[in-house]
């Protein structure tokens, strides 16, 4: 009769090793999963601030060269 305790503890460490296991595969891959989700934010951050960038610098080219304003409205509206 010591077959079916010792195997059934067997089943019983097997179960909660396994439990285990996956508890921690469970936070392994959610930290992966928060930590690339930073890292898109970050990189969605940086574009959003080299167009910004982009948009202050070519306002201020604008400004400076009143020519290429009027360029850019004619290439937006082109003559009939």
């Amino acid at each position: 009769m010591a077959l079916p305790s010792k195997l059934g503890a067997f089943m019983v460490g097997l179960a909660v090793g396994s439990a285990n296991c996956f508890y921690w595969l469970y936070h392994d891959v959610n930290n992966v999963n928060n930590a690339m989700t930073r890292k898109i934010d970050s990189i969605q951050h940086q574009i959003e601030e080299k167009e910004r960038k982009a948009k202050l610098q070519l306002a201020a080219l604008e400004a400076a060269i009143p020519s290429l304003a009027q360029l850019k409205s004619d290439e937006a509206n082109p003559a009939s």
